[in-house]
Order: C-alpha cells, then sequence, then structure tokens
C-alpha cells in the first residue's frame, strides 16, 4: 500500500518540476537543449551562400523529389515501371536505325550502334536535365501542397531523375557492346584510363543542363510556352551537336562552326573516353567552360531573383 507523501517530500517535488533559468545551466547543457527544442525562422536572404545553406538544410528531401519525378514516368500507364528500360531501348534502336541504317552515317570499324549508343550517353544526362528542368518547379508544386520550399534543392534533385536515365542508356550501350561480343567474337569497347575523360565530360554536360534549368525553370512556373518552346530548341541543338556522326564526318567549312558549340566539347570528351574517338580540340574546350561560366553565372542571378519575388507574394 501507497504511503501519502510528507509536506517535505511534497515540497521538493514541486522544487523539481520548476523551470530552471537558462542561465542556472551548464553552458553545454543549456547549448544542446536550445539546438532540440528551438527552431529559429530567420528573414529570407539572398546570396549564393544562403541557396548553398538551403541546399544543405533540405539534402533529405532530395530523394523524395528525384523518387517522385521517376515515378511519375509510368503513372497512370498500363505497362507501369517496365516504361522506365523499355523507353531507351526503343529510342536508341529507333534513331540508330535511322542514322546508321537509312543515312549510312560512317561509324569506323565499330557497328553504328555501339557508336551512337556511348555517344548518346552523354547528351541523354543533358537532355533529361533540361527537359525536367523547365516543369521542374512546377511539377514540385504539386509535391509539396502549395507551401513554401527553397527552389535550388529542388532543381538539383534532378541530377538524381538525369543520373537514373543515364544509367538505364548506359545499359544499352553495355548490352549492345556484349551482343556484338557474342555474335561475333569481337570486343568492340574495352575499358582505359581514358574513361575518366568521359566522366568529365558527362559532369560538363550536367553543368550545363542545371545552367539552361536554372532560366527555364522559373519562367515555366509562369507560362508553359518556355517548356514547349525549348523542346524544340533542344531537338535543333541536338542535330548541330556531333553525337549520332562523328565531326570529321562534316564538310570542312561547317567544321568550326560545330567547334563553336559549347556542347561539342563535352560530347566528343565522353566519345573519346568511351571510344577512342578523336579527342575534342582546345577551341571547343575553351567555348564550353567560357560559355559555362558566363551562362551559369547569369543563370544564378537570375534565378536568386525569381526566388526573392516568389517569397515576396507569401
Amino acid at each position: 500500500m501507497a504511503t501519502a507523501a510528507t509536506p517535505e517530500q511534497e515540497a521538493v517535488e514541486l522544487q523539481d518540476r520548476r523551470p530552471v533559468p537558462a542561465a542556472a545551466l551548464d553552458p553545454a547543457r543549456r547549448e544542446h537543449l536550445l539546438r532540440g527544442s528551438v527552431h529559429v525562422i530567420e528573414p529570407w536572404k539572398s546570396g549564393v551562400f544562403h541557396r548553398l545553406r538551403d541546399v544543405w538544410h533540405d539534402r533529405g528531401l532530395l530523394p523524395y523529389y528525384t523518387r517522385c519525378c521517376i515515378q511519375r514516368r509510368y503513372k497512370n500507364t498500363w505497362l507501369g515501371w517496365i516504361w522506365l528500360p523499355l523507353r531507351p531501348g526503343l529510342d536508341m534502336m529507333s534513331k540508330a536505325l535511322f542514322f546508321g541504317g537509312f543515312l549510312g552515317v560512317s561509324s569506323g570499324d565499330r557497328p553504328y550502334i555501339i557508336f551512337f549508343t556511348f555517344g548518346s550517353c552523354g547528351w541523354v544526362f543533358f537532355e533529361s536535365l533540361t527537359k525536367w528542368g523547365a516543369k521542374g518547379l512546377r511539377m514540385s508544386n504539386t509535391f509539396i501542397k502549395g507551401a513554401y520550399a527553397p527552389r535550388l534543392p529542388r532543381i538539383l534533385s534532378l541530377i538524381g531523375a538525369a543520373s537514373f536515365d543515364l544509367f538505364l542508356y548506359t545499359v544499352v550501350a553495355i548490352a549492345a557492346v556484349f551482343y556484338y561480343l557474342f555474335a561475333r567474337g569481337t570486343l568492340y569497347v574495352t575499358p582505359s584510363k581514358e574513361v575518366l575523360i568521359a566522366g568529365l565530360g558527362i559532369v560538363l554536360l550536367g553543368a550545363w543542363g542545371i545552367t539552361i534549368a536554372l532560366f527555364t525553370s522559373p519562367l515555366s512556373v509562369y507560362a508553359r510556352d518556355v517548356r514547349y518552346g525549348f523542346n524544340y530548341i533542344t531537338q535543333f541543338w541536338y542535330f548541330l551537336t556531333p553525337i549520332a556522326y562523328p565531326i570529321s564526318s562534316l564538310p570542312p567549312q561547317y567544321q568550326p562552326i560545330a567547334e563553336a558549340n559549347p556542347l561539342t566539347a563535352p560530347v566528343e570528351m565522353v566519345k573519346y573516353g568511351f571510344l577512342q574517338t578523336a579527342p575534342p580540340t582546345t577551341k571547343s574546350i575553351a567555348t564550353c567552360l567560357l560559355g559555362l561560366t558566363v551562362l551559369g553565372s547569369i543563370g544564378l542571378w537570375t534565378f536568386m531573383r525569381f526566388e526573392r519575388a516568389a517569397v515576396q507574394r507569401l
């Protein structure tokens, strides 16, 4: 049987329940409690440093945004997730048949399907970033149900979705290599140290994709015309970039135009790293890096201006 507490015991219990002043706590204990129980809401601040801090603060949401982008590709379809590997396979086969079969584009001493699939891997990474970047903010607004969330983490999360596309297209390219290995007994692609250059080319194409998304994503929130119009620009850009054909196959008067294309250098780096083709020229590399630096700086400034306007409307 429980005994009744004495007045002295009740006084001690009441003393223990009283809130202890923060100044009376140990400094380490006080800092631990403040970090765990207090969330400070600060005014929105402009600047590149604060945007990068938003990315670090919301890093846990990046996989969520990426997963939503991937699931959206086969949502409300009969085949479901089967469309994920089916689309790159059909895309590669149809384009390789058109360029290599109907047009007879030269691919050197290797089958055209291998030349085309490995040459397209880097472009797919860039195209996926620009495609989803043009509608990334509008699409992610449906995920967060109208609440405000920093925009730069939502744009950078598209790198995960684009990397998934890159993985699928790379699997198709490797499957083509093994097909000819068993069919003809020849290994047309061998691992080498130049594959690091291919990785650098893919990184540059990804940086270009994010740069384009910094311009198109905030504008597409206001009008879908930006997304529709830029799709045609990307298609035209595809034919100007030496992906389906080697740059040496162009007439001499058109080769300087191809070298001035800022995407030529990273695409040529990808083909050089995987297929040991001719490396990019110094002019094309300089054009790529200079354009990326200038447009990347302007794009980040423009993106932050649009985000400041969006915060002011809250």
